[in-house]
């Protein structure tokens, strides 16, 4: 997932470059205070099976000896329990001498949080008074995300396949559409979805729109913020005004799946050739299990 560099940062570096301190604290070349922060003010990460990330804590001057700052969980407003939720390889981490900066490990418990869950924690800088600039204080905000790696399986499930491979050879989707039943509001139909033998990451949208023509689109392997779905131009819907009308959504951040959910949501451009663009509208595949299907083909939504 992206993080975003905040302003705290670049001027962190933008200092930096112009300032030192000796070992007593006096600032030989930079008339500014010495001050320590974190990099971001909020950040978003993902809680993966293995591995560990890192929060980013900067100094506004790089120093010849090394220096060693406290790191305080901060209990009230935070949702996350360490020890529970996540842990940090140290309350104490040193910016070493000569640099400007130093990282706070800390590591998700993947199996404590819910696929829904979304939880997060403060983490607060112990440091002297003199070193705290009052404009950014001491504290940051981490929100945690759990994210499940993408099992091609999943998408294509069927409970029922096992006792009748050839009639149940498809997962069950409800599709919520916009464009063309409305530009702001969903219509949602049971659809079924057939996985590519060409290609096993395309998965094949059964005549979404009620009018014979099936709807290709692939899902992109790859971990937090790679997470893509892509679906290649096609004509899929027509209208008495306009005839047929392409739909594209190229691999970007706004048509991506989630493991964990089991869904994926889509901005589609769609056009005609000689007109161009009507626009990009959202669209959603949610799975769902075949007995849910059946109640829905017997007694509708």
């Amino acid at each position: 997932m992206k993080r975003i560099l905040s302003a705290t940062a670049v001027l962190c570096a933008a200092l930096a470059a112009f300032t030192a301190c000796d070992k007593d604290g006096e600032r030989t070349f930079y008339s500014g205070g010495e001050y320590i922060m974190f990099s971001d003010t909020l950040s978003h990460y993902p809680v993966q099976q293995t591995g560990t990330f890192t929060v980013d804590v900067a100094s506004t001057v790089a120093c010849d000896y090394d220096r060693t700052i406290g790191i305080e969980v901060v209990n009230k407003g935070s949702t996350a329990v360490e020890g529970v939720h996540f842990d940090l390889t140290s309350h104490n981490i040193v910016i070493p001498a000569g640099q400007r900066s130093a990282k706070v490990e800390i590591t998700g418990h993947y199996d404590k949080f819910e696929s829904t869950d979304s939880v997060g924690t403060k983490l607060r800088l112990v440091i002297p008074e003199s070193t705290q600039w009052e404009i950014y204080g001491t504290e940051t905000k981490i929100s945690f995300q759990k994210f499940c790696p993408l099992q091609l399986d999943d998408w294509f499930h069927n409970e029922r396949r096992i006792e009748d491979p050839e009639k149940y050879n498809y997962a069950n989707y409800i599709f919520y559409a916009t464009f063309p039943y409305s530009d702001s509001q969903f219509t949602k139909s049971l659809i079924k979805v057939e996985q590519d033998p060409k290609d096993p990451y395309r998965m094949i949208l059964k005549d979404p729109f009620g009018l014979g023509k099936d709807l290709k689109i692939r899902i992109h392997a790859g971990g937090p913020g790679e997470n893509f779905v892509s679906l290649i131009s096609q004509e899929s819907i027509f209208t008495t005004d306009y005839g047929w009308i392409t739909l594209y959504a190229g691999q970007s951040e706004d048509s991506i799946y989630n493991s964990c959910e089991k869904f994926i949501t889509l901005s589609i451009n769609c056009y005609v050739e000689q007109l161009g663009s009507f626009g990009y509208y959202p669209y959603i595949l949610e799975w769902i299990t075949e007995y849910e299907a059946a109640d829905i083909r017997n007694n509708g939504f």
